[in-house]
């Protein structure tokens, strides 16, 4: 998983404004990660070789390829 911690000065690329990291850079393949793709959607996904897919294991197609992606959020801490 990338964070602040393990990526404090964004080295695989990502904008520390927003958190998107291009999809020139992909995450480890099986992470699951916030994927943004060309029409403007926002879905969990990963990436399994060179194909991005959707948390369901569907190819995300060509037509509206993944432009980036941002690791999930940190679990909230117990409050317990």
């Amino acid at each position: 998983m990338v964070d602040e911690q393990t990526d404090p000065q964004g080295a695989r690329g990502g904008n520390k404004m927003s958190g998107w990291i291009s999809a020139s850079t992909p995450p480890d393949d099986g992470e699951t990660v916030i994927i943004h793709t060309l029409g403007g959607e926002v879905w969990t996904g990963f990436i399994d070789g060179k194909v991005w897919r959707n948390v369901a294991g569907a190819r995300i197609h060509d037509e509206e390829p993944v432009l980036h992606w941002m690791p999930l959020p940190l679990p909230p801490e117990d409050e317990a």
